[in-house]
């Protein structure tokens, strides 16, 4: 007589492989979450910092531009604008009198848009 086959346990549907399986998804779908949330949170605040770095600016170079202005020093108002581009932040300074007329500039200026005329 033949004796009936026991089917031999798959290794791939074994308990221990399918609590593998459960358990490194629900890990991967926790660190990515928690990586998203890390990056988020630094990135406002990387964004907050440089936001406080630019608001001080001209807290700490506006005595020295107001004087090189008022004394009509080209040569202190260049030295200062290279000491506040030399900044990791800065990528341009540009100086402006009241009408919005360009004085004097160094590095990278953005152009800053105009209103659409008419609409």
């Amino acid at each position: 007589m033949n004796k009936p086959e026991i089917p031999a346990n798959k290794p791939f549907h074994s308990i221990s492989t399918q609590l593998l399986k459960i358990i490194f998804g629900l890990y991967f779908v926790v660190a990515i979450v928690v990586t998203l949330v890390q990056l988020t949170a630094e990135y406002y605040h990387v964004k907050d910092e440089i936001n406080h770095e630019l608001k001080t600016l001209p807290e700490t170079f506006g005595p020295g531009i107001t004087q090189a202005l008022w004394g009509f020093d080209r040569t202190l108002l260049q030295s200062i604008l290279v000491g506040m581009w030399n900044m990791p932040i800065v990528t341009g300074v540009e100086i402006k009198d009241e009408v919005g007329n360009h004085f004097q500039s160094i590095g990278i200026i953005r152009k800053q848009r105009t209103p659409r005329q008419g609409k």
